[in-house]
């Protein structure tokens, strides 16, 4: 978690707006994310790291030699096409009756109208492009229904090991329910919505905004490759006219947000905006298993 703001308020306000995405993004856990942060870096596309799956044959010095074969880990291009805004303003008289923590609290209001545009855009995709799917109902949602999805994956030529299992609130709740403590690891799941190595998945992810902005999913299991999602920072060329201008990043995670500050000299008026240049798109079409809410 990084920033490149200067003044206390902005380096608090980036802070808080990072830990506030980690959580929403907590929803994209199984797809590929990257970040370009460089402000001279142009161009309509920003490279994504996907790792895909790597197989293993026999040697031949010809065909199969140390250095022959076609797999590279260089990276998927996607697009820039995407473009949020979250924005508030304030008086000068409003800042000094706020309280100490305004900024922290402006932050993360403002990267979480960001996030969750983002996560919306992403779930959008997970349409018929990707052909794999199951159709599943909540009252039939059990421990063992959930068990027998792993062995449709590998009928599906999908590793659970490296899957992540994404559900919408209903669905995991309902999963949360038949766990007891020590089957479900402890208190990440209730406090994050994630459940670690579980019935040989990877991880099982909550997904509050699924039902929003794919009401047809009751969930998805995917491999890191399935969707890649990346993010560049957009630098403003008139750095004069704002009274602070930065980002906010995590390289870990992938998340970059950009943030400008201005205020209006005649009213008194400030102006916050937090910003998310990005692209995502379907790169493995077949590293994705839909799950219809029948």
């Amino acid at each position: 978690m990084a920033n490149t703001l200067t003044n206390m308020q902005g380096r608090i306000m980036a802070d808080a707006a990072v830990l506030e995405v980690n959580s929403i993004l907590t929803n994209l856990t199984g797809i590929s994310i990257g970040l370009n942060k460089e402000a001279g870096q142009k161009g309509d596309n920003v490279r994504v790291p996907v790792i895909g799956t790597v197989e293993a044959d026999d040697f031949d010095a010809t065909t199969n030699n140390y250095a022959a074969g076609d797999h590279t880990d260089e990276g998927v291009d996607i697009p820039v096409n995407r473009h949020k805004v979250a924005k508030c303003k304030y008086t000068d008289k409003e800042l000094a009756e706020a309280p100490v923590n305004y900024w922290e609290a402006k932050g993360k209001q403002c990267a979480k109208g960001v996030a969750k545009a983002v996560v919306k855009d992403v779930f959008s995709l997970i349409n018929g492009t990707f052909e794999k799917k199951a159709d599943i109902k909540l009252a039939e949602f059990t421990t063992a229904y959930i068990a027998s999805l792993v062995t449709t994956c590998e009928e599906q030529n999908i590793d659970p090991a490296e899957a992540t299992l994404t559900l919408k609130g209903t669905f995991f709740s309902k999963l949360l329910a038949e766990l007891t403590a020590e089957k479900f690891g402890g208190s990440e799941a209730i406090r994050n919505g994630v459940i670690p190595g579980l019935f040989g998945f990877k991880q099982i992810v909550r997904a509050p905004l699924l039902a929003s902005a794919n009401a047809a999913l009751a969930g998805f299991i995917s491999l890191p490759q399935a969707i890649g999602l990346g993010f560049r920072y957009l630098q403003p060329d008139s750095v004069k006219c704002y009274e602070e201008v930065g980002q906010a990043y995590d390289d870990a995670s992938g998340i970059l947000m950009g943030i400008r500050r201005f205020g209006e000299a005649a009213t008194g008026t400030n102006h916050l905006a937090m910003e998310a240049l990005y692209g995502a798109k379907a790169v493995d079409k077949k590293a994705l298993l839909r799950l219809l809410a029948a």
